[in-house]
Parts: structure tokens; sequence; C-alpha cells
């Protein structure tokens, strides 16, 4: 027990590395791994971490600058923090620091950003697999 308690201590002080059998993970902020593209131009999420048990995601999401996305419903509560950029959600203009959050049954109109955004996101995964489809 000692042994194994003290290997979890030396692996929370190494550097980042997939997950180890004391469950910890870590995603370097480099690392452009695991993007995949949206079936909307200039779209893409990376899936940092996946609740199976409990139906949720944690994803990083990108739009180009200039991109939209067009109206989506959510099935389930949703949760962005802008991490960068512009997000334009309907008539609202989100910039980094700025948090949003759309309830289960709710409808997004189309969404933008003027110079490209970064964010990070909370949802569902019947939500999410919904976006990964083609239109």
């Amino acid at each position: 027990l000692r042994e194994r308690v003290l290997a979890c201590v030396r692996t929370a002080q190494s550097p980042p590395g997939p997950a180890d059998e004391c469950g910890f993970k870590f995603v370097p902020g480099t690392d452009e791994s695991g993007w995949r593209q949206l079936p909307v131009p200039g779209a893409s999420v990376k899936l940092l971490s996946l609740d199976a048990e409990r139906g949720y995601a944690v994803v990083l999401g990108r739009l180009a600058a200039g991109a939209s996305y067009p109206s989506h419903p959510h099935r389930h509560a949703e949760q962005i923090y802008v991490l960068a950029g512009d997000l334009h959600i309907g008539a609202r203009a989100l910039r980094a620091g700025d948090f949003h959050e759309a309830a289960a049954g709710t409808r997004h109109g189309i969404n933008h950003s003027e110079t490209g955004c970064t964010i990070l996101a909370i949802v569902s995964v019947a939500d999410l697999q919904l976006q990964l489809q083609p239109a």
C-alpha cells in the first residue's frame, strides 16, 4: 500500500501524460491531438473527459473566425465557458471569461464567431453525439 501511495504522489508530480492506475489524467494545453471536425465548416471539438455512467462529457470547442454554428436543440443542459475569442449566441456577444448555460429543452439560434473562439463545454453525451452527426 505504501508503494502504491508513493507511486501516486510521484505520478501527480510528474509531467502530464495519459491516465494511470491512480486515476489521474492530464491533457497539456499544447496537445493538438484529438480534435475532431464537426459537420459544420470551421467547427471542431476535442473530447477531454467522458463520464458514460452519468451521461456527460467535457469538451473543448473551436469556431474559426467567421464561422457559424446552426440552430440546435438541447436535450439536456449545456454549460459553456469562453476561453478565448468571441462567441455570439443570438444577439448576445460573449468574450473570454464569460459563461453561458442552456437549460434542457431549449434551442439556440445560430451561433457565430467574428474572430474565432475556443470554449470549454460540459454537454450531455446524447447532445454531443447529435452534434457529431452530419446534418
